[in-house]
């Protein structure tokens, strides 16, 4: 995810990101939006510490995105 796509990201409860590093997916619980960071959770099995990682380092695979649909033209 770029930093301009981060910028323009409607962030909700239900999305989802694949982590680059390690190819997973992990439910979003945070995001920094001074440092473009995004929290993520389950990264390290057994801790409750959300892992902080850059927004170029995720793609959103699931959730509300920013752009919907453009409506028909009548």
């Amino acid at each position: 995810m770029s930093i301009e796509d981060f910028n323009k990201q409607q962030w909700t409860p239900e999305l989802v990101a694949k982590y680059h590093k390690d190819g997973n997916e992990y439910p979003i619980m945070g995001v920094d939006f001074q440092e473009q960071l995004i929290g993520l959770d389950g990264v390290v099995q057994g801790s409750k510490d959300l892992t902080w990682v850059r927004c170029e380092s995720i793609t959103i695979t699931r959730g509300f995105e920013q752009e919907l649909p453009a409506k028909a033209k009548p």
